[in-house]
């Protein structure tokens, strides 16, 4: 496999790792019963945390190379 396709599906990963875990983690943070705005905000949320680590981790390991 080649290395950039290897860190591709890596970096791939970590993301849907993190947006899963942030997701699990907003779900029990917020308040029950949970409306559709709530479940739109905690996605919304999600994304930008999944986002957020992956541009910093492709910044730091850009830098590296």
């Amino acid at each position: 496999m080649p290395s950039s396709l290897g860190r591709t599906l890596l970096l791939a990963g970590v993301a849907l790792a993190l947006f899963g875990s942030s997701v699990i983690v907003l779900i029990n943070v917020v308040p029950g019963p949970h409306t559709p705005g709530d479940y739109l905000i905690m996605g919304c949320l999600a994304t930008l945390v999944a986002l957020l680590a992956l541009f910093l981790i492709v910044i730091a390991t850009s830098r590296e190379s």
